[in-house]
């Protein structure tokens, strides 16, 4: 393989480890920002339409139970989780050091060569500087004239040998020149590549731990989503309950029915849970999930899961 390809090939793997990398971490940081919305928006809803209706289906209840709601999750010394920007993906560039050295040294050797050689035929030919400057062209033809005895062994040969010969050894000259630094530049190239390849396993790496952490957190905010979703469900479905009762039994607690005592006992638990809910911070440390937040969805999935199997079974 020419160190060309070997650098191209280099730097594609190094590439695509980046363009994977940084796909995955953007669809992971859109679903978690997404989350973070849509769990925002129910928190709204909740505080401004549901606990309203709760609040409504409990008022001058006579004789029920206390309704107690549930502290406010504080942790002072954690972060709150915000939106995310997605980290900027790793720049590559292909190395190309020295290549355009190469070339110019290259040539600068064709040329000086070139020249020493019309020069060297010049002085054998014991051609003047005012020969020179009055016919250019038939000077230059005697110097490669110079050449060409010496190839065929005549004083009388003509300019073509020359001309051959001088272009061959200054193409060799300059070309040579070329390769050395061309492979010079290609085996530092090819180190560069590598390096370039490595730091973007390295950066892959550490995005990858990132995305991990995102990964958890997203997780956790479904089921942020659920408790949200299911107490505004019961929220409402029991808040319409309760008012039937009362609108069929009256406002007196002890008056009615054991199963709609027993819903506005639902419904107390649901607007505690509600409550604490619609103003819940979700805080964490390094995107670690504050315990205290952990609970408090816990509790409420806890509540919905146990509505649910009275209703279903």
């Amino acid at each position: 393989m020419g160190k060309l390809a070997q650098i191209k090939e280099l730097i594609d793997e190094a590439k695509s480890i980046v363009e994977e990398t940084t796909a995955d971490v953007s669809e992971a940081v859109a679903s978690y920002n997404t989350k973070l919305e849509e769990i925002k928006v129910l928190q709204e809803s909740l505080a401004s339409h549901t606990l309203s209706q709760i609040e409504s289906s409990l008022s001058n209840l006579q004789n029920a139970p206390e309704l107690l709601y549930e502290p406010e999750v504080i942790e002072e010394s954690m972060e709150i989780l915000e939106p995310l920007q997605a980290p900027e993906p790793f720049e590559i560039q292909e190395p190309r050091a020295g290549l355009l050295q190469a070339k110019f040294w290259g040539f600068v050797t064709f040329l000086l060569t070139l020249v020493v050689l019309l020069g060297i035929g010049i002085f054998m030919r014991h051609i003047s500087f005012a020969a020179l400057q009055s016919n250019l062209e038939n000077t230059l033809s005697q110097s490669a004239s110079f050449f060409s005895s010496l190839l065929v062994q005549s004083p009388h040969a003509g300019p073509a040998f020359g001309t051959v010969l001088i272009l061959i050894v200054s193409l060799a000259l300059g070309y040579g020149v070329y390769w050395i630094l061309a492979s010079k530049a290609a085996r530092y190239n090819i180190a560069q590549a590598q390096n370039i390849l490595e730091q973007a396993r390295e950066w892959s790496h550490e995005r990858r731990e990132f995305l991990q952490k995102i990964q958890e957190v997203t997780k956790f905010l479904n089921d942020v989503l659920f408790a949200l979703q299911g107490v505004k469900l019961f929220g409402e479905e029991f808040s319409a309950r309760v008012k039937r009762a009362r609108f069929f039994d009256g406002s007196d607690f002890t008056t009615l029915p054991t199963v709609a005592q027993g819903e506005v006992s639902t419904l107390q638990n649901i607007a505690a849970k509600a409550q604490n809910l619609a103003k819940l911070q979700l805080y964490a440390q390094d995107f670690i999930i504050a315990q205290s937040v952990r609970s408090a969805i816990d509790d409420a999935k806890a509540l919905i899961n146990s509505i649910k199997v009275k209703i279903y079974g």
